[in-house]
């Protein structure tokens, strides 16, 4: 039942109440003047008639009693009906105060659930907007993390978290080295890294120089080279022994690339030509320090496709 129906029919119990006070008050009335019609006679008797009827007095009085106590009764219904008729209309006066701030609280209510709605709205916007601005920042953290490494010198400890970097070299201690750079101070300061690491494996440095030609090598980077033996006709103790000198060099500038790549430098290596670097040896070229960041995609390309090539290479024949 709502609301409505409830205050509809509380009008109608109401309505039907006043009307049984209504009739409640008159049938007592006639009560009253019933009484008073029953007694008239008595009392006129008991006022002329000699000698006083004391019996008869004494049924007046009685007969008194009664009218005042149902005229009283009668006018406290009066009253009490007016009592009641001023409570109601108090009630509905309260009732329609408690109805009109419910009616304000529903409003402010609204207003307030409309306004947490519109805040709620707002949030997903800005949670929305920071969540772009989050991506766009992670990006360009990302673009900026590329750009510093892109620019930042080649390093290459020879020991680092403990740990020695130059622990691979190690099984070629002995091999000879000669180490070469471009004149350019970053060139410079890797070829001293690289001189670092690479005494501390023990290979012998015999030549270490600079080379202004260094650039015009495929890419820039850090170039090795390994001795590859002469097409000559040789003896087969001679040939046995350039295979041997083949093996351990290509081995050496393998091992001291992987160590580079480990470090996120470019390297590469290749053999030097017939006879040069010689047996038992390596040559070092760094170059450039290549920037990938500011390389255009076709230079990228091409950098992996000649890194494709060297690993299809070294798959088809290892020793080479």
């Amino acid at each position: 039942m709502d609301l409505s129906t409830l205050e509809s029919t509380i009008k109608a119990l109401e309505s039907s109440l006043d009307s049984l006070g209504v009739w409640l008050t008159f049938w007592t009335a006639l009560v009253v003047i019933g009484l008073v019609v029953e007694y008239a006679e008595d009392l006129k008797e008991l006022i002329i008639k000699r000698p006083f009827n004391w019996k008869l007095f004494r049924t007046m009085v009685g007969g008194f009693l009664i009218t005042a106590g149902v005229a009283g009764e009668l006018a406290i219904q009066f009253k009490e009906f007016r009592v009641e008729t001023d409570l109601r209309s108090a009630t509905h006066r309260v009732e329609g105060l408690l109805n009109k701030e419910a009616g304000d609280a529903r409003k402010v209510a609204g207003e307030a659930i409309s306004d947490a709605g519109k805040a709620n709205e707002r949030a997903r916007k800005i949670e929305a907007q920071n969540l772009a601005t989050s991506k766009t920042l992670e990006v360009e953290k990302g673009t900026r993390l590329e750009l510093e490494k892109s620019l930042a010198p080649r390093e290459l400890f020879v020991i680092e978290n403990g740990k020695e970097n130059f622990g691979p070299l190690k099984t070629f201690a002995g091999i000879n080295v000669i180490l070469e750079y471009v004149p350019d101070i970053e060139a410079i300061r890797a070829a001293l890294r690289i001189f670092a690491n690479i005494d501390s494996a023990h290979w012998h440095v015999i030549d270490i120089a600079s080379n202004p030609q260094a650039y015009q090598t495929f890419f820039d980077g850090v170039l090795v080279e390994y001795f590859l033996p002469k097409d000559d006709p040789v003896t087969l103790e001679r040939s046995t022994k350039d295979e041997a000198d083949f093996a351990r060099s290509t081995e050496a500038a393998d091992a001291l690339v992987g160590v580079l790549k480990s470090h996120h430098w470019i390297a590469r290596s290749m053999f030097g030509g017939k006879g040069n670097p010689p047996p038992d040896t390596i040559k070092v070229i760094v170059g450039f320090k290549p920037s990938p960041y500011f390389d255009s995609v076709r230079d990228r390309e091409f950098r992996e496709m000649l890194e494709q090539q060297r690993n299809n290479m070294q798959q088809q024949n290892p020793n080479q």
